[in-house]
C-alpha cells in the first residue's frame, strides 16, 4: 500500500462555513508504521492477481460507459462507478455480505480472518507477520499467539501418532542453565 486516503475536517468546531464550502476534505495520507511499506516486495496468489485483472477490466467498461462524467484519476483500486475513491468500504462490503447471505462483520476483520486461517495451515510466523506489513515480529506474536500455541499442540498430536504414542502430548518446559558444563 503506497496511501491510504481519508476524510479530514477542513474547518474546526466554530469556524465560520460559507455556502458551498464544504466541512470536510479527502486526503491520501502515508499508512500508519514506520516500516517502508513495499520491502519486501508484496507476493500475491495468482487468485487475488485474477481477480484484481478481473476487477480492473470491469473498471474499464465503467469508464467507458461513464465517459465524459468519469471522475477517476487512476490512484485508487476500489472506486465508485464514475471512478472517485470509494470512502465508504464498510458499508459496500456490508451489502456484499448481504447480497451473499454472509454474516456482516467489518472489512478489517478479514485481515484477522486471513491470519488466523494461515497460522491453522501452519505457515511460518514471520513470513505471517511480512504478509501482514507488522513493523515486527513481536507485534504479530502478541497479536495471534495464542493461535500458534493451538498449531504446536496440534503438532505435538501429531508426531505422537506418527511415533506411536498412545496419550496426547502435555506441554513440557525446558530450561537450559547457562552455568551446566556438564557434557551433553
Amino acid at each position: 500500500m503506497r496511501h491510504n486516503l481519508q476524510r479530514v475536517k477542513r474547518v474546526r468546531s466554530g469556524d465560520v462555513v460559507k455556502p458551498g464550502e464544504l466541512k470536510t476534505e479527502l486526503l491520501l495520507g502515508k499508512p500508519k508504521g514506520k516500516k517502508k511499506r513495499l520491502d519486501p516486495p508484496l507476493r500475491l496468489p495468482r487468485v487475488v492477481l485474477e481477480s484484481l485483472r478481473r476487477h480492473q477490466a470491469a473498471q474499464a467498461e465503467e469508464r467507458q460507459l461513464a465517459g465524459s462524467a468519469w471522475r477517476g484519476d487512476g490512484k485508487h483500486v476500489f472506486t465508485t462507478h464514475l471512478g472517485t475513491p470509494l470512502e465508504h468500504l464498510d458499508r459496500e462490503f456490508h451489502l456484499a455480505c448481504d447480497r451473499a447471505g454472509l454474516r456482516r462483520i467489518r472489512f478489517h476483520d478479514l485481515r484477522h480472518s486471513a491470519a488466523s486461517i494461515l497460522i491453522a495451515q501452519g505457515v511460518h510466523p514471520k513470513a505471517i507477520q511480512e504478509l501482514l506489513r507488522h513493523s515486527s515480529f513481536q507485534i504479530t506474536m502478541d497479536r495471534y499467539g495464542h493461535l500458534f500455541e493451538q498449531v504446536q499442540r496440534e503438532t505435538a498430536d501429531k508426531m505422537d501418532e506418527l511415533l506411536g504414542a498412545n496419550e496426547p502430548s502435555t506441554v513440557v518446559k525446558t530450561v537450559v542453565n547457562p552455568k551446566d558444563t556438564r557434557p551433553n
